[in-house]
């Protein structure tokens, strides 16, 4: 590196008409394929020898052109970089830190977009959910850091979702975003619903339209799903037959489901047409206790 940045001054000095760009041992090639001075010579079939630009150029032009348009100042602003290919004897390029973080934070923006999470839950973590130890919420929370850890590995079983349970004002949405929001982290695109609000969003007038069309398609296959506050609404025939349609299609393909409620499943059950439903849920999710007392009265 003193070799290159021997080189690198020289230059800078030639630049500003300082001085002749010159070579010296201090100002070396990277490759080993010419003197310093960015020529080498080359043997042309049948005309001799010539001299051309060494590998070097580019690398040592580049180096030149290095700004604070790049926080990790390994570019010039373009989010692509060069490095040397010591062993092919060439530069190659490749994305800079900046734009390949860039890209992560589009990329991270479009899940959040896709998944639609309220705005008063988007700064959950489980780092910021308070139980105190021993009790259910205290469990509940053990359980989903449990989940968002081990999820790569139990998406493949058939009970790869959770149904969190309890009386109002426990975290239980809390945490079910919460999971929602770190797993978007990880790359894995989510969608999350309060199924009161879903099921008016989905109730047509009439015939389904396109939206309603594309909204229930995307709870069906969506990589991960949260329902929130099942059973808040007045359970009919349709709302019955609408959310055993999303779960019954997410079970059908192995789709992680997380799933909160005021409601224990013996108390869903009861409701007409939802045993089909809590079979369902039984079948998908491990069951997560959450009683204990409501945050918000504290408040």
């Amino acid at each position: 590196m003193e070799g290159l940045q021997g080189f690198l001054d020289q230059l800078k000095a030639s630049i500003a008409g300082n001085m002749p760009t010159t070579t010296s041992q201090e100002a070396s090639c990277p490759f080993n394929k010419c003197d310093g001075s960015m020529w080498k010579v080359v043997q042309l079939p049948g005309k001799g020898s010539s001299e051309v630009r060494c590998e070097c150029y580019d690398f040592k032009l580049f180096q030149l052109s290095i700004s604070d348009k790049c926080p990790h100042r390994e570019c010039d602003g373009s989010g692509w970089t060069l490095f040397l290919d010591e062993e092919n004897g060439v530069c190659r390029r490749k994305e800079c830190k900046c734009l390949i973080q860039e890209n992560e934070q589009r990329r991270l923006d479009k899940l959040f977009k896709i998944a639609r999470i309220p705005a008063k839950y988007l700064d959950k973590r489980l780092e910021n959910y308070e139980a105190a130890p021993g009790s259910e919420q205290h469990t509940a929370w053990r359980m989903a850091k449990r989940y968002v850890e081990r999820f790569q590995e139990l998406r493949s079983e058939e009970k790869n979702g959770l149904f969190m349970f309890g009386n109002p004002g426990t975290g239980k949405s809390h945490l079910s975003y919460a999971i929602l929001q770190e797993m978007m982290r990880q790359g894995v695109a989510g969608i999350c619903a309060t199924v009161p609000d879903l099921m008016e969003s989905l109730r047509p007038g009439g015939d389904e339209s396109q939206d309603t069309k594309k909204m229930l398609e995307a709870l069906k296959t969506m990589d991960l799903l949260i329902l929130d506050d099942l059973g808040a609404c007045k359970s009919t025939p349709w709302v019955t037959e609408r959310v055993y349609i999303i779960l019954n299609a997410r079970a059908s393909n192995n789709l992680p489901t997380i799933i909160t409620s005021n409601e224990d499943l013996d108390t869903l059950e009861s409701l007409p047409g939802w045993d089909r439903i809590v079979s369902r849920i039984l079948g998908m999710t491990h069951v997560v206790p959450v009683h204990g007392d409501d945050y918000r009265k504290k408040k």
